[in-house]
């Protein structure tokens, strides 16, 4: 009996050692035969656009249908003949066909469709056009240019305008005059002095950005005494006959004590022709160092950043041993063990032309392990590799180097989009995480998504009405939202478990709702308000004033602090890292709001982890501000060694892409679109309108309608409007849209609310809003909140705005002075000229609830 056993434990033991090496030569053979592959460099063809005054657009080219509406990048102005010219830079491409189509800048409408038979190659082709005489004067199109490169075809996308009399030559030849002189002291005394706006706004102590407001000094480079070292790319943003924001792109060098460093300059310019004369109303420049992680740039286990914005992700494994850093469209590894700084993701512009340079992509990291595997993403326009010509999300997992293996990137999925880069940017939240099981959590737009890279099991947890609704705990452990009840108002929070995918709900009592507020660390901090006490004139909601808050842990959903006060409203709510800032209110006997101090409520102290990696900043008296990274070493005897192999790609016979829902993007939304270019997305006018005054800038509609523009208001304005008087105060809304129905000689009130209109907007089945976009073929605008001088811009512009006073009564604007605006009241049936100060005075006290639309 005993020998049979040990004959069996033999056996079986045999059999584990056969079974182990089987394993051991599967998986070596099948690691064997793992293929690799360095991320190619750019190759597609670049279009530049040559239009009138010698201004240009360099364009890249699109290898999937987009959405035409959502890409908006620079503009080129025709000349008074409709004449462009096309610089096609081939890269090695044979050029078989080009062709291009013009349409309206929703894309909705086709105005010409052009085929040009051609076969050329060289490293430059040029094309002449000459556009149909079908384009109105002063209207933006887009032009679509599509090349046929080798079977694959590119489309490259660019508005135009055209218009007689634009000044382009005068205005780009001052921006490019100023831009030179300020490489000249004496010559700046001309240009610089004369503009230059000096507020005591702007410090001199850091040249990576000035604007109108700096000093003359730091205008001219103090005494760094740089080099620029190439022409300008130049980059019209937009333009009008009085009217330019131009942006110029360039490098420069300094050199000090022998050593040459190079910098990337960006100005952006927004100038005003007027009775012959241009003016500087606008200006900023942001200067950037480039910088490569070399052993040559380490000195005291630091590397030099150099002048720039500081703008650097830092991110550690649990511990803190392993480090993840981006900066500059880099990514890198440091392990703290070793002092080893290694590179894993590094575009290099190789030597190759001026059109290369820009990456397009930005990095985020998802996760950092201990092992040195770190989780990351890149989102936006694909200028290289694999899939270039395309916009999306890609997700990568890098496999730090062992004793058997190469470190190398893994692609885990992709998430292609046909929008522009600049959208989907705004459109992929923050909220962003995975955890232990390889479920990805991620926001899209409205819309948040779980995938399970174990299953392949993509997830629409829930779409919300706005993007900005969605809320994610500093751990990661939680995300929340809210959720409308009966009466449209937030009645529950949902807390979602991202380490089980559970989700539980917070109800409100009776007659309350909710306003999540964010996350204190991994608490959830949320206002109480009563139903009663919101405030709403004509269906337009002015106040929601919250009575309390509270701080909640979401795993057992205990109330861990309550914060009230009697006979005070909490108006807004700053969450920082320990404490809650409180804005607070309380009401006088006839309703008019009494303003309160600030109150707080302070929490335990912050977390503290330990850190390897700093973004430390000095100031010298030349380059004045400046930014390092210090690494921390184990001991002294480890040094900052810097390895920069870039790791390459593991080829897979088949890539995971994931296909979103068509409608999860924003359509409540509006585009930001300051003097440089820079783009933003907020939720509601008030918002947008006062980011674009900022920033000099424009708000368009998820079309690309334009809803506001900075600085182009006339100095008087007056609309011949019939007056429509009331009955009683509840009849002088009526009175009013009937006003707007007359003046814009709508021949029947016909219910023509659409999809432009937005459940922002439409709130309400009796609101203002709604009985507007009912009454008038237009895109109605809900300015709730705005200043009285902003919503001026909609009287220019012929439309006339409707004030929402105390007990559902409402005035119209129909003109404005410098110093004084004229409403019709229906109900005393007369119109007023009021000062402008007095009028912001009255409108303040019901909430400035504007109304208007826009052709």
């Amino acid at each position: 009996m005993k020998k049979q056993v040990g004959k069996i434990i033999i056996v079986a033991i045999l059999g584990i050692l056969v079974l182990e090496l089987g394993l051991y030569v599967f998986f070596h053979k099948k690691s064997s035969t793992q293929s690799f592959e360095e991320m190619e460099q750019a190759s597609f063809p670049v279009v530049r656009v040559e239009g009138s005054g010698g201004s240009y657009s360099d364009l890249y080219g699109f290898t999937d249908e987009m959405e035409t509406s959502s890409i908006r990048n620079t503009i080129t102005p025709l000349n008074e003949e409709r004449e462009l010219m096309l610089s096609v830079y081939t890269y090695g491409h044979t050029i078989d066909e080009v062709g291009y189509q013009i349409r309206s800048l929703d894309g909705e409408h086709l105005i010409d469709d052009v085929k040009l038979e051609t076969a050329k190659t060289g490293e430059t082709i040029s094309i002449p056009l000459k556009l149909t005489n079908l384009l109105e004067e002063n209207t933006e199109y887009t032009l679509i240019i599509s090349l046929n490169a080798e079977q694959e075809t590119l489309r490259y996308f660019n508005r135009i305008i055209y218009g007689k009399d634009m000044h382009v030559r005068d205005m780009l030849d001052y921006v490019l005059n100023f831009s030179e002189s300020t490489f000249d002291k004496k010559a700046a005394e001309d240009t610089v002095v004369n503009v230059v706006q000096i507020d005591g706004s702007m410090g001199e102590d850091d040249f990576s950005y000035i604007n109108i407001h700096s000093k003359f000094n730091m205008f001219t480079w103090g005494s760094l005494a740089p080099v620029r070292t190439e022409d300008p790319e130049i980059s019209i943003m937009d333009i009008s006959d009085s009217q330019m924001a131009v942006t110029l792109n360039y490098p420069i060098e300094v050199t000090i004590n022998d050593q040459t460093t190079t910098y990337d300059v960006e100005e952006s310019f927004r100038v005003s022709y007027r009775s012959g004369k241009i003016y500087l109303p606008g200006y900023e420049r942001y200067v950037k160092q480039r910088v490569k992680f070399q052993n040559d740039a380490v000195s005291n286990n630091a590397i030099s950043l150099g002048i720039g914005d500081g703008n650097c992700s830092i991110i550690s494994s649990e511990k803190g041993e392993i480090t993840a850093i981006v900066y500059d469209g880099q990514l890198w590894s440091y392990e703290y063990e070793t002092g080893v700084l290694s590179c894993i993701l590094a575009y290099e512009d190789n030597g190759i032309a001026n059109q290369r340079r820009e990456n397009h992509s930005e990095i985020q990291v998802i996760d950092v392990k201990t092992d040195g595997t770190i989780d990351f993403v890149t989102y936006g326009y694909r200028d290289r590799g694999r899939d270039e010509g395309t916009v999306g999300i890609y997700a990568y997992r890098y496999h730090p180097k062992t004793d058997d293996t190469e470190a190398y990137i893994e692609e885990m999925f992709n998430i292609p989009v046909n929008v522009s880069e600049d959208i989907l940017k705004s459109e992929f939240g923050d909220l962003i995480y995975l955890n232990e099981n390889d479920v990805f959590y991620f926001q899209y737009g409205r819309g948040l998504y779980s995938y399970s890279m174990a299953d392949n099991q993509l997830t629409n947890i829930v779409t919300l009405d706005t993007p900005d609704a969605i809320f994610i705990s500093a751990d990661g452990n939680t995300i929340a939202w809210e959720e409308q009840g009966e009466e449209a108002y937030n009645t529950k929070i949902n807390l979602l478990n991202t380490a089980t995918g559970e989700v539980t709900a917070k109800e409100a009592e009776d007659g309350t709702y909710f306003q999540v507020q964010g996350f204190i660390q991994k608490d959830l901090v949320y206002g109480i308000g009563r139903i009663e006490d919101i405030k709403e004139e004509s269906g337009v909601v002015s106040s929601m004033p919250m009575y309390a808050v509270e701080v909640l842990s979401p795993q057992d959903q205990q109330v861990l602090n309550h914060y009230e006060k009697e006979n005070i409203f909490i108006v807004g709510v700053t969450v920082e890292e320990n404490r809650i800032v409180f804005e607070r209110i309380s009401y006088n006997e006839d309703g008019s709001i009494a303003e309160q101090p600030q109150d707080y409520l302070l929490l335990g102290e912050g977390t503290e982890k330990t850190e390897y990696v700093t973004l430390t900043s000095s100031t010298s008296d030349v380059k004045k501000k400046e930014y390092a990274l210090k690494m921390k070493t184990p001991d002294k005897t480890i040094n900052l060694t810097v390895d920069e192999t870039v790791p390459q790609f593991l080829v897979k016979n088949h890539y995971r892409t994931l296909k979103l829902e068509d409608s999860i993007t924003s359509e409540n939304c509006y585009y930001v679109i300051g003097f440089g270019g820079e783009n933003e997305i907020k939720y509601s006018m008030k918002e947008a309108i006062e980011l674009a005054n900022e920033n000099q800038g424009i708000v368009l509609s998820r079309d690309q309608k334009q809803l506001w523009k900075y600085g182009t208001r006339s100095a008087k304005k007056e609309l011949e409007i019939e007056a429509v008087d009331a009955q009683g105060e509840g009849d002088t809304l009526q009175a009013v849209i009937e006003m707007i129905v007359n003046y814009e000689e709508i021949a029947e009130q016909t219910e023509n609310t659409t999809e432009e209109q937005s459940a922002e907007q439409l709130s309400g089945e009796d609101s203002a809003l709604s009985q507007l976009a009912a009454a008038i073929p237009y895109q109605v605008v809900n300015l709730a909140g705005c200043d009285l001088e902003n919503v001026l811009y909609y009287v220019d512009l012929g439309s006339p705005v409707i004030v929402i006073m105390g007990n559902n009564s409402a005035r119209l604007i129909t003109a404005y002075t410098a110093t004084d605006i004229t409403f019709y009241d229906p109900l005393n049936q007369q119109f007023t000229e009021m000062p402008i100060k007095t009028a912001e005075t009255l409108f303040e006290r019901t909430g400035n609830s504007f109304i208007s639309y826009v052709k």
